[in-house]
């Protein structure tokens, strides 16, 4: 009865870890909180994109010649602001080439497609 007990402990101890480890990592990506934009934030599935390509391919960081650096940690909002400045895009901007600039060179690798439409990413929530 013991071992009993402690089986069963053990295979719900282990079962609690399956359920954690199937959900995508959902991060909302959302340039401003306003009523202003016609469309609705972005969810973007990180866990998914990270296991396929490079951390660096969209956490990147230049130096004075133009060289890539590795930067994981990097964020967008330091260098892309709300308004283009310093020859770097938008953050709106630097988003939608990122994104969609990748989509279609995969698809063009043949790969499945990712979305590049408007309402593919920026969907509304029932």
């Amino acid at each position: 009865m013991k071992y009993l007990l402690y089986a069963i402990c053990l295979i719900v101890f282990f079962l609690g870890f399956f359920p954690a480890a199937a959900q995508d990592d959902i991060m909302m990506l959302e340039v401003l909180k306003s009523d202003a934009l016609r469309r609705p934030p972005v969810r973007f599935p990180h866990l998914t994109h990270e296991e396929k390509i490079s951390c660096q391919r969209c956490h990147h960081d230049y130096d004075e010649f133009g060289v890539i650096e590795e930067a994981e940690e990097l964020t967008c909002t330091p260098c892309h602001q709300i308004k283009a400045s310093d020859n770097l895009f938008s953050l709106i901007k630097a988003f939608h080439l990122q994104c969609k600039g990748c989509h279609e060179r995969a698809t063009a690798k043949g790969y499945k497609r990712g979305p590049v439409m408007c309402g593919q990413c920026h969907q509304r929530q029932s």
